[in-house]
């Protein structure tokens, strides 16, 4: 089966990662990489109901402190928000925009051999 959640967290740790990367003097070490993604795919976001609220929650929480401007913005639906982080340059470069959506297709949990909403790393 396709790791619809593991894919869509994927994404969103890719534009946590690249935000942290602008700021930060030094690369993330790659466990607290693995440790990030990791939280990030445990957040059960399945549509119906959603809640992409909290992976909004989750990266406000990340990207804030590195000086990113944050805003969520409600949605008529309970749990839904819209999550834009901006980042502010000096002009110099071209601007860079990362794009993904926080709702991922449900799973039947049965039919996996592994938990779809936990990271397991594989060592090749």
């Amino acid at each position: 089966m396709t790791p619809y959640p593991a894919m869509r967290r994927i994404v969103l740790a890719g534009l946590l990662l690249c935000g942290a990367g602008l700021t930060a003097a030094a690369q993330a070490p790659a466990s607290r990489t693995a440790d990030l993604l990791r939280e990030l795919i445990r957040l059960d976001t399945s549509n119906p109901p959603g809640r992409e609220g909290q992976v909004g929650d989750f990266l406000a929480a990340r990207l804030a402190p590195l000086g990113f401007q944050v805003t969520q913005v409600p949605t008529p639906e309970s749990g839904k928000t819209h999550f834009i982080a901006r980042l502010k340059g000096d002009g110099s470069k071209r601007p860079v925009l990362l794009a993904a959506h926080a709702d991922v297709v449900g799973v039947e949990r049965e039919k996996w051999s592994v938990d779809p909403f936990a990271l397991s790393l594989i060592h090749i």
